[in-house]
């Protein structure tokens, strides 16, 4: 015997997919009432989940890009962030989604793509603002003479 959409019937009359989609469509609105009831129940458990989850994706991910701020070797998981090395960080947030878990969804799903890196808040920021990070100039004047280093830094010429 078969079910009206030619599926073969599995109970009262239907194929087993007609039968599932009949039942959900009967116990939907008792469905989503148990689970907003449960929801409002737990409100604090569950954030407590969500925060966690999203933590340990961070962690995920900033342990897939080796740990640390790649300029200043910081360590704390509360200050650091994902940078895009040749920038971009804006346009590729509005095609992937806005930044956070779902950022770091992507860049796990992706397999942590090789034009993003760790940095600090700090380091990010200066990257951002200056172009370079003061650490970057720091390791450039360390090679050079340092009465040198603060000659430019008071704007003397030589």
């Amino acid at each position: 015997m078969l079910c009206v959409c030619g599926g073969e019937v599995y109970s009262k009359g239907k194929c087993s997919k007609c039968y599932q989609h009949e039942w959900y469509l009967s116990h939907r609105n008792t469905q989503i009432i148990d689970a907003k009831r449960r929801y409002a129940l737990d409100k604090e458990e569950s954030a407590a989940r969500k925060r966690q989850y999203n933590r340990n994706l961070k962690i995920k991910v900033i342990a897939g890009y080796g740990g640390k701020c790649v300029c200043c070797g910081e360590i704390r998981l509360e200050f650091l962030g994902v940078d895009h090395i040749n920038g971009g960080g804006k346009a590729h947030r509005a095609i992937v989604g806005k930044g956070g878990p779902e950022f770091n969804r992507w860049i796990i799903k992706n397999n942590f793509p090789t034009d993003l890196q760790i940095l600090c808040h700090n380091c990010n920021l200066a990257k951002g603002f200056y172009g370079q990070c003061p650490h970057e100039k720091d390791r450039e004047m360390a090679s050079k003479d340092i009465s040198e280093y603060y000659k430019q830094l008071a704007g003397w010429r030589s």
